[in-house]
């Protein structure tokens, strides 16, 4: 890809990010995890306008979280990371994306001009008052730590070898899954948090 290309598909990053955004509210992957289905049987499922979600599912074909064949859309690999029901789900985190990271990210430049924080620009407060006042997004945020988290540990475990420490101290280790994740494979060990 040439550089002007390369760059335009940079720029317009965000309308990827929206469409995933609304996949995840939706929660279209769940849907078409049972069986592919077309824009009108959707829509119905959904109750949504049937031309504008068309759209939008040949948006996800784009980026490639689904696949059309004879009118009906299907999931690929990278759509089924939406499940809700699946190990590794990014459903969470694409829900907090759209919701807080991308409105955030949008307002980036004020840290720099007058040096305020993006997040409390938008949101009028810091993040962790904003999922206080909004309960449903604390839990997606924790849900979502948890799994990246998860995948973290299995990596970690797989390159460091805890099997000769005697104390592990997770700080600001959330729920604390990490850790348990280590101390899982390692009882010789104690934890703390």
């Amino acid at each position: 890809m040439e550089a002007p290309e390369s760059l335009h598909a940079l720029i317009g990053g965000h309308r990827s990010t929206a469409l995933i955004y609304v996949a995840a509210k939706l929660r279209l992957a769940d849907l078409l995890a049972r069986r592919p289905a077309s824009s009108h049987e959707l829509a119905e499922q959904l109750q949504v306008s049937a031309d504008a979600l068309h759209r939008i599912l040949r948006g996800l074909v784009v980026v490639g979280l689904l696949r059309e064949a004879n009118g009906t859309f299907a999931l690929t690999a990278i759509g089924e990371c939406l499940r809700t029901d699946v190990a590794g789900s990014l459903y969470e985190y694409a829900i907090l994306t759209g919701k807080e990271y991308a409105p955030a990210w949008a307002a980036l430049l004020c840290s720099v001009q007058r040096r305020r924080v993006p997040f409390e620009k938008i949101f009028g407060m810091n993040v962790w008052e904003h999922r206080e006042r909004n309960p449903d997004l604390g839990r997606l945020f924790q849900q979502s730590l948890g799994e990246q988290t998860r995948s973290l540990a299995h990596a970690l475990l797989r390159i460091y070898d805890f099997s000769t420490v005697g104390t592990i101290v997770d700080i600001a280790g959330g729920t604390g899954e990490l850790l348990r994740r280590i101390l899982e494979q390692n009882p010789q060990a104690q934890g703390m948090r």
